[in-house]
């Protein structure tokens, strides 16, 4: 079953930047973001990511439309065998939105640059794909934290989008470097700070690939998370603060945002009295047998000193890039949209499906386009 599409049904370019704060768009560090941004729209306080604000739970609201409860992405790593099984699934157990996509004989392609996506998203549900699975491209040079150099997403991705420029197609292209320079220098550094600027460069040509077609395409420009400085290097476990391993058993980190699992009885009033008190924490949600604690901003849940310069997870890296631009005629209804209110990462998949006339049935996110803010125009 299917809905009735636009009259034109458009392409669709979604462009996750992995860790890209969007305070970082201005019309000198990053041109051909603000020159979309000025075509379209950004939403004026950014977009929403779920908490923990992380690459893992952040994209899989993005393609599935779902939430954690739902889709079962709760933490980045959780293939690893060091995370346990209550920290969330290793794949995404909905399908996503490539996956409805290719069902109803969409096109669509998928490049991206962190290989652990590749399990985790299901991206070999595209019809392209790029690199094939979590293998790492032959003689590939990989950046410190193992991510896919910008360069190479973004070559082939142009390689990609060329091939499928008569429509409709949907296109997920993931640029990781902001991201793994951010962590390692922190998001206000020199580094990050050219990081920033040479992502929007390697925008910038996938945006002219596109440009002989633009009437066809509605491009859509997140990242997953923000970025944050590490204000402390002294990590913070969870369950040596007073109280806590009387609630908890075990604990994993998202840095500024943990997972705890709590014994079995504990209700909401130990968890109060055992948190409430804890400057560290500035508020905690509870998933059933698991709670969620957000720290303070600056210090993470980690055992020992952080490594990193830069982190996220917690409610201050939660806001995200939320441009829309293109040609289609339905990118002016998308620009109200955000205009008007902050898009959840989840609000895209049932927006970018009701566009070509897909159901998306696990979707809880909101479809912009059937928001009354989007129909300003059409009333008008």
């Amino acid at each position: 079953m299917t809905m009735t599409p636009f009259p034109i049904p458009p392409s669709v370019l979604i462009l996750a930047l992995d860790g890209f704060p969007p305070d970082a768009i201005t019309a000198e560090l990053t041109p051909s973001l603000a020159a979309l941004a000025r075509q379209g729209a950004s939403a004026p306080t950014g977009g929403i990511a779920p908490l923990p604000s992380s690459t893992h739970p952040g994209l899989a609201d993005l393609l599935t439309g779902a939430s954690a409860e739902r889709h079962g992405i709760r933490a980045n790593g959780p293939a690893d065998p060091a995370i346990p099984g209550w920290a969330g699934s290793a794949t995404v157990r909905v399908p996503t939105l490539l996956a409805r996509c290719r069902a109803a004989g969409i096109p669509t392609t998928a490049v991206a640059g962190d290989l652990s996506l590749y399990p985790l998203l299901g991206l070999a549900d595209a019809d392209g794909t790029w690199p094939e699975g979590p293998r790492i491209p032959y003689g590939m040079p990989l950046d410190p934290l193992g991510g896919v150099p910008n360069e190479a997403v973004g070559t082939r991705a142009i390689v990609a989008l060329t091939m499928r420029r008569h429509g409709p197609v949907v296109a997920f292209v993931h640029l990781n470097e902001a991201d793994t320079v951010g962590h390692l220098h922190g998001p206000s550094s020199p580094a990050a700070q050219d990081a920033y600027h040479e992502t929007d460069r390697l925008v910038g040509r996938l945006l002219r690939s596109i440009f002989p077609d633009w009437w066809r395409w509605i491009v859509i420009v997140v990242s997953d998370h923000g970025m944050e400085e590490v204000r402390d290097p002294r990590g913070v476990d969870p369950l040596k603060l007073p109280g806590v391993a009387a609630i908890a058993d075990a604990w994993v980190s998202e840095h500024g945002s943990a997972w705890l699992h709590l014994r079995p009885g504990v209700d909401d009033t130990a968890i109060s009295a055992a948190l409430g008190p804890r400057p560290e924490v500035t508020g905690w949600e509870r998933r059933g047998p698991v709670l969620r604690i957000d720290g303070r901003p600056g210090i993470a849940w980690e055992e020992g000193t952080i490594r990193y310069q830069g982190m996220h997870g917690g409610p201050t890296t939660s806001r995200t890039v939320a441009i829309v631009g293109g040609g289609h005629p339905l990118v002016p209804r998308l620009a109200t949209a955000v205009t008007a209110e902050p898009p959840a990462l989840r609000d895209w998949a049932p927006t970018i499906a009701g566009t070509l006339g897909i159901l998306l049935p696990e979707a809880e996110g909101r479809d912009l386009l059937a928001d009354p803010a989007a129909r300003t125009d059409e009333a008008a």
